[in-house]
């Protein structure tokens, strides 16, 4: 009998063990997830959305509200029983509020509304250069310079001492369809600011007051180092400014036609050729530039050194 006594105290205080456990869990799941919706909130209430921005836009009660809405080039949103709401450049908070106030007015009572960030689209930044994953990259809030360039997998070995930051290079009405290489190829004409890498990362209050904005280039610049021809590109024939070009990585063969200009009239750019040294050999390729154009064909990856050629056109 004492033994049966002592089995059920045995179940009983693992038993309370058990729920001890459950209860601690769950509640370090619960703090998790506010921390998280915290995290995430302190980022929307700062981002201010654009055009292609998704919102996701609840109302509480009757009629029941749950849709993802798009954000069109005009910066509105096309909201059931108000019409179209304009929301470019204001923040989620702003959002609730004036969709609250619509309703309110002359459609619900007391309307509960709730407005989050779907999807990040409006806000776009080019990191070029000797980083990792050149590319363009999305805002989803305050961005520092230095958190865009580990976006973009941090710098290669070959990147140099100085990072180039153009803000505002791109036009916000040509950011659609506009290659990367022909933003890069036209920044030159703009003001830029040149920033010394080691200082900005040993600098923490120097890191943080470079932030980077909607429509910024930054290009991380290549060593320089005494042999030239490895750190450059060169193109020559029909084209607009041929000549020798600083190797930047990512740098494709159409990319660099671009930069220097484009082609001329008299080009015959399904005829190029480029010459790329490899162990002491040149070796010749032949590229097809109107299918690269096209979509027809993927681009030329460039290496340093590499001599492309666009012929003139003879007929």
């Amino acid at each position: 009998m004492d033994k049966i006594k002592l089995m059920n105290i045995k179940k009983f205080i693992l038993s309370l063990y058990m729920l001890f456990i459950f209860i601690l869990f769950y509640i370090c799941v619960i703090h998790f997830n506010h921390a998280a919706a915290a995290a995430a909130s302190l980022g929307d209430e700062a981002y201010k959305v654009g055009p292609l921005d998704v919102l996701r836009i609840t109302v509480a009660g009757k009629p029941g509200i749950d849709a993802l809405f798009t954000i069109s080039d005009d910066g509105l949103i096309n909201f059931p029983l108000i019409g179209e709401v304009t929301v470019s450049g204001l923040t989620v908070q702003e959002i609730k509020q004036k969709i609250t106030d619509l309703l309110g007015k002359d459609y619900l009572v007391d309307p509960k509304v709730f407005v989050s960030i779907e999807k990040y689209n409006s806000q776009k930044v080019i990191v070029w250069g000797e980083v990792k994953s050149p590319g363009v990259y999305v805002l989803t809030g305050r961005t520092t310079l230095l958190e865009i360039i580990a976006q973009a997998g941090g710098i290669t070995d070959r990147a140099g001492k100085r990072i180039t930051l153009f803000h505002n290079a791109l036009d916000p009405k040509q950011r659609e369809g506009v290659s990367v290489a022909e933003v890069v190829g036209s920044v030159g004409q703009k003001d830029a600011l040149v920033i010394d890498i080691d200082q900005l990362v040993q600098k923490s209050d120097l890191s943080e007051r470079f932030l980077v904005t909607s429509g910024d280039v930054i290009i991380v610049e290549a060593q320089k180092d005494s042999d030239i021809n490895q750190q450059r590109v060169y193109i020559t024939g029909c084209l607009a400014r041929p000549g020798s070009y600083e190797y930047q990585n990512g740098l494709t063969a159409l990319s660099l036609c671009i930069i220097a200009g484009g082609f001329s009239d008299r080009a015959a750019p399904q005829k190029a050729t480029l010459i790329r040294n490899i162990d002491g050999k040149d070796i010749v390729y032949k590229i097809d530039l109107n299918k690269i154009k096209s979509g027809q064909a993927a681009d030329f990856k460039l290496k340093p050194g590499d001599r492309l050629n666009v012929p003139e056109s003879f007929w």
